[in-house]
C-alpha cells in the first residue's frame, strides 16, 4: 500500500495535468460498446442492427438505447446482462456470455409464414458450421412492448390469413435449453390474453396454450379451430385453447 500511494498520486498528477477527461474516456468506451453491439447483433439476427448510443454500468450490464432491427422493429432500450468472466473467456465475444436480454418499450413484427414457420426465430439457431454466430442461450424479457402478429397459414387444412396487435406485452422467453424456446406472455388485444408454450426450434414442433376472457369468438374460433366445415358467427367467449400440430402415425 505504501508503494502504491505515491504511484497513484503521480498517475493522478499526470492524468489531470495532461488534460485527461473522464467524460471523454467514458464516451469513447460507450461508443466502442455501441459499435461492437451493432456488429454482433447484426450477425445474430442476420439483419442490420442500429443503436443510437450505449450506457449503463458496463461491467455485467450494458444499456443500448434506441435499438432497431431492420424488418423486425425497434425498442427504446435493450438491457444486456452478461457474465464478465464468460465474456473474457470468449475473447470479447458478447453473445455466448449473455444471460438475459431485457427489451423495454419495444414495437415489433412477428410473422408465421405459409409453411407454418416463424422466420424470425431462425435468428436464434446456429446455421452451417463455421458460418453462423454463437446462438443466444439465455432469457428474453419483454417489458411494456407491442407486437403486430400476422399468420399466413392458420391452423385449418386450407391456408387462411390472420392478424392481431398486442399491446402492454410483458413476459419472458427462455432459450437456455438447446433447440428449445419456452415462453410465457400476457398482453392486451385489447382483451387481456395470456399465452404460454414451447417451440422445438430444430423440428418446428410447438405447443401453445392461450387463455382470455370475453374474446371475440368469431375471429379467434375461425382462426384456431381446425374442424372441417366449422364456422363461428358473432359472440364473445371466455377461452382456454391448446394448440399443437396434429400427431402423425
Amino acid at each position: 500500500m505504501k508503494k502504491f500511494l505515491p504511484g497513484a498520486f503521480l498517475l493522478c498528477v499526470v492524468i489531470f495535468t495532461s488534460g485527461f477527461s473522464l467524460q471523454e474516456w467514458q464516451a469513447s468506451l460507450y461508443n466502442s460498446v455501441k459499435i461492437q453491439a451493432e456488429g454482433e447483433f447484426s450477425a445474430l439476427f442476420n439483419r442490420k442492427v442500429t443503436i443510437e448510443n450505449a450506457g449503463g454500468i458496463i461491467i455485467g450490464q450494458i444499456e443500448l438505447n434506441n435499438f432497431s432491427v431492420a424488418g423486425l422493429g425497434r425498442a427504446d432500450k435493450v438491457i444486456l446482462t452478461y457474465n464478465p468472466i464468460e465474456y473474457a473467456l470468449n475473447k470479447g465475444d458478447m453473445v455466448p456470455a449473455l444471460s438475459k436480454i431485457t427489451v423495454v418499450n419495444g414495437d415489433f413484427k412477428v410473422e408465421r409464414d405459409i409453411k407454418g414457420e416463424f422466420p424470425a426465430l431462425a435468428s436464434f439457431t446456429a446455421g452451417d458450421s463455421g458460418a453462423a454466430p454463437p446462438p443466444f442461450r439465455g432469457r428474453l424479457i419483454l417489458k411494456d412492448c407491442r407486437v403486430d402478429y400476422t399468420d399466413q397459414r392458420g391452423f385449418k387444412a386450407s391456408p387462411a390469413y390472420f392478424a392481431v396487435q398486442a399491446e402492454q406485452l410483458n413476459g419472458a422467453a427462455d432459450l437456455r435449453k438447446k433447440d428449445w424456446l419456452r415462453f410465457s406472455f400476457s398482453g392486451k388485444i385489447p382483451e387481456v390474453v395470456k399465452a404460454r408454450g414451447s417451440l422445438e426450434l430444430s423440428t418446428g414442433q410447438y405447443e401453445l396454450n392461450v387463455s382470455a376472457e370475453k374474446l371475440p369468438f368469431e375471429k379467434w374460433a375461425n382462426y384456431t379451430i381446425p374442424l372441417p366445415g366449422f364456422k363461428a358467427i358473432g359472440g364473445t367467449a371466455d377461452v382456454g385453447l391448446r394448440l399443437a400440430p396434429p400427431k402423425t402415425a
